[in-house]
């Protein structure tokens, strides 16, 4: 794979925080309903770059134990004393509820407990001021300590079909727990939101095997302007409040459309 960094993957950071920071501002509006909807899928979206870029990552090496501890090790050096930090900082100024649960990227967990014993609405209500963003790093460093050690039987028999499962198995959790109750904060569990990003993940391997270079780059160009339409023009309906945790079974088709979407960054279709 190339070295050279993508700026166009920058962009696609830059607008997915963007549109994050704008959800929060805008989130008690009146009137915007169907652009507030549009914006529950920035965080998705965010976890399907992240498995494009570390499965791309992984792929190219040998997966030894030793490149497997040099990976931790850097992951760890890279996120964790940031992250500390900036939660420590928070915590010195507001009420950071299940603290411990964040410090240990376990809150994501706790989160989907606590929505099954029923206590959860009046603390999501105070997203705020109480840390609940913090999930989603959950998700990412449980997703990290468990692909690289998945990807070593994936790599070593040369097959998507591993991937393929293990998505299968994904949309399988969320059937069952939103089928069970889907007023519970499912959507939180790695089982469930892990799909998102093992989407990423399965284009950046069929991208490494040149499966998806029989598709014209602008076919993903329209691709991308479809997964834009689809929540903003209300062709998806199906949102609650809190989307992000009580996630629609249409989501798969916006993490397909999101993963078609990022390997046409990386095949330079919108040059700057």
């Amino acid at each position: 794979m190339d070295t050279k960094r993508n700026y166009n993957f920058d962009l696609l950071r830059f607008v997915i925080l963007f549109i994050l920071i704008t959800f929060h501002y805008i989130v008690d509006l009146q009137g915007l309903e169907l652009l507030k909807a549009s914006l529950n899928y920035a965080l998705p979206g965010f976890f399907v770059l992240s498995g494009y870029l570390i499965h791309q990552q992984l792929a190219v090496i040998p997966l030894t134990r030793q490149n497997i501890v040099v990976f931790y090790l850097r992951r760890g050096i890279r996120i964790v004393p940031s992250y500390l930090l900036v939660l420590t900082i928070a915590a010195c100024f507001y009420k950071i509820t299940y603290l411990e649960w964040s410090y240990t990227y376990l809150l994501n967990i706790r989160l989907f407990v606590s929505s099954v014993m029923g206590d959860i609405e009046a603390y999501a209500h105070r997203w705020k001021e109480n840390g609940i963003h913090y999930w989603s790093m959950g998700i990412e460093e449980q997703f990290y300590l468990l692909y690289p050690l998945i990807l070593c039987w994936v790599t070593s028999r040369n097959n998507v079909k591993p991937i393929v499962v293990l998505i299968f198995v994904c949309i399988c959790f969320r059937v069952a727990l939103r089928a069970e109750n889907p007023s519970h904060f499912y959507g939180a569990l790695l089982p469930v939101s892990g799909e998102y990003i093992l989407w990423g993940a399965l284009a950046g391997e069929l991208h490494l095997r040149g499966y998806l270079k029989r598709f014209r780059g602008d076919f993903f160009i329209y691709v991308g302007l479809l997964l834009v339409a689809i929540p903003t023009l209300g062709i998806i309906t199906d949102h609650a409040e809190f989307t992000q945790f009580k996630p629609p079974h249409t989501m798969t088709l916006f993490a397909i459309l999101m993963a078609l979407m990022v390997n046409a960054l990386n095949r330079s279709v919108f040059p700057y």
